[in-house]
């Protein structure tokens, strides 16, 4: 860690209205002229991974700036979190302002970017949509393009529950309220040491107790109400982008929807197209571990990366005429797994991909206990449906970590119950490699007015380790959208079309391509109740019997995004 790096802290930042942010400014030295690269931030400037980050890109000719956002920490004002109309929080206006005082930093020499995984590059898409034309570049990492396609429309108890308790430590501070920490790591390991496993199963949601969450506790429960609403869809920005964006995320992420964004970009013709550049890693979202080994399997030395290192090379790119790591005629860099090694293509998804379709299909039963499920390349109709109980007071428990983020997982944890069914290929006998989103065509029915289906595709090794790929999850009364909820209307089947999240494997000889179906992953998501009542709202519980159809009329497949060599 370099030790002689320049640090002005608390610096003022004026806005427009009279409040004043506060940044600590990193540099080479006090007579640095270098390019100015911006990360504002609602979770303490003065967090470890910042100062370290900061310092290892100072080091590397650059003038840092970690900004506090307004009403958090340093900051002054009132802080409006994320989970709100992005065009009413404030934060493109400040976001505008911060980029027109850092072109004035003495210690720049006039060309800005942004940097900040996660929530902070929620405020590089915001800086990116205030139009200030002195923003030069920018990277985005682990932040959806929609936040829809991050919850699907549900609850995210686990994540969000624990996210607002940390976010509200330094409101706490500043009002001496002594119901939980002040310092927000020590408020994370204080939820999941204690208060975790009481309010996850809370019911009804909505009769939360006010105090751990102090002042966010009025947004949560308003979040809550909302959580089918868009809050930040930034598809109105791509065509106003000038300037050169790179994206980052990792298949595990649970932003993956990073790519999007990248999506975005690209289709709107203008001589920056190809500028624009995506990396998928085999990573989850902690930018700290961009490790080969964040699972039960390593992926080898070429999955290793570092946050800084990555950030480094984009601008020496941007800004200093340094060569990047991608051909010429190439945008997207993707680490595929089984080959472990990174590999190039021009478009996401590649254009190589062609669709490939496997057929569910079982002889008795396709329990996870027992399962003799089967991906057939032919339809087989052998029987009509699976079927199984759901039963929202013993849901499906999320295998991730304990901050809810999706890591690589040995899906036989779950292989004990009887609400999981699986459908797999055949051993390969030669390898397959699927890159993109698949799409689960699924033929289903319940006996409940609503329901919740998950899909999760993993690999199984021949030792028989399955490793969690790609999911998703569909709210039954969202199937036509998240504008008009339509229960189910009875007993007869519907079919439900789920596009998973992003993959990018080559399946070996010998390995197994295996899909589990099943109605809940709690509390990753929270439980469908399965009443079709509001679901914040409700002290119900409904046991739902679902079947899963491959019949000859209900013909449930799933198509993969296949590459031929």
């Amino acid at each position: 860690m370099p030790s002689n790096i320049y640090i002005q802290n608390d610096v003022i930042c004026p806005m427009r209205d009279g409040i004043n942010l506060y940044a600590d400014i990193y540099a080479q030295d006090s007579k640095a002229k270098n390019p100015v690269l911006i990360c504002r931030t609602p979770y303490d400037k003065t967090r470890a991974t910042y100062v370290n980050d900061a310092k290892k890109l100072a080091n590397n000719g650059y003038t840092v700036v970690v900004q506090d956002v307004r009403g958090r920490f340093k900051s002054e004002g009132n802080f409006t979190w994320m989970w709100e109309n992005r065009h009413l929080t404030g934060d493109e206006n400040d976001g505008y302002d911060t980029i027109e005082w850092a072109s004035k930093l003495q210690l720049g020499d006039g060309q800005i970017g942004t940097w900040g995984h996660s929530n902070p590059s929620w405020h590089t898409w915001l800086m990116i949509s205030s139009g200030n034309p002195k923003l030069n570049s920018a990277l985005s990492s682990g932040m959806a393009a929609r936040t829809l396609d991050l919850t699907r429309g549900i609850f995210e108890t686990g994540r969000r529950l624990e996210w607002t308790f940390q976010l509200a430590s330094p409101i706490r501070k500043k009002l001496n309220d002594k119901n939980g920490p002040y310092d927000q790591m020590d408020s994370i390991k204080y939820w999941n040491r204690v208060e975790r496993g009481k309010y996850i199963w809370w019911t009804p949601l909505s009769s939360i107790p006010k105090e751990p969450f102090s002042e966010l506790y009025e947004p949560l429960i308003k979040l809550m109400k909302n959580t089918n609403v868009e809050m930040q869809d930034f598809s109105d920005v791509y065509s106003k982008v000038d300037i050169p964006v790179m994206h980052i995320t990792g298949w595990w992420d649970r932003l993956v929807g990073t790519v999007d964004t990248f999506i975005g970009l690209d289709n709107v013709e203008k001589n920056i197209k190809p500028d624009h550049k995506l990396i998928i890693g085999p990573w989850g979202h902690d930018n700290g571990n961009f490790k080969r080994n964040i699972g039960p399997v390593n992926y080898g030395e070429e999955a290793d990366a570092n946050y800084s290192d990555l950030i480094t090379e984009w601008y020496d790119h941007q800004f200093k005429n340094s060569k990047l790591s991608f051909p010429n005629d190439k945008k997207v860099k993707l680490f595929i797994l089984g080959d472990n090694n990174w590999q190039f293509y021009s478009h996401w998804p590649p254009l190589e991909v062609k669709p490939v379709t496997f057929y569910l299909n079982s002889q008795k039963n396709a329990n996870v206990k027992n399962s003799d499920g089967s991906l057939e390349p032919d339809p087989i109709y052998k029987k009509e449906f699976d079927e199984y109980v759901y039963d929202p007071k013993n849901p499906v428990m999320s295998l991730m970590l304990q901050n809810s983020q999706t890591v690589p997982m040995d899906q036989r944890d779950n292989h004990y119950r009887n609400d999981i069914l699986y459908y797999e290929t055949s051993k390969m006998t030669s390898s397959m490699k699927l890159i993109g989103n698949p799409i689960l065509h699924l033929w289903a029915s319940s006996d409940a007015k609503d329901t919740d289906w998950v899909a999760r595709l993993a690999v199984v090794y021949e030792d028989g380790l399955a490793v969690n790929l790609s999911y998703e999850i569909l709210r039954a009364k969202y199937r036509q959208g998240f504008e008009q909820e339509k229960l189910i209307p009875d007993e007869n089947p519907i079919e439900y079309i789920i596009k998973l999240r992003p993959l990018g494997i080559n399946i070996l000889e010998g390995q197994k391509l295996r899909l589990y179906i099943t109605s809940s992953d709690f509390p990753n998501h929270d439980r469908n109740h399965n009443t079709g009542n509001d679901f914040w709202n409700d002290k119900d519980f409904k046991i739902a019997n679902q079947k899963i159809y491959h019949s000859k009329k209900f013909n449930s497949k799933i198509i993969l995004p296949f590459i031929y060599n």
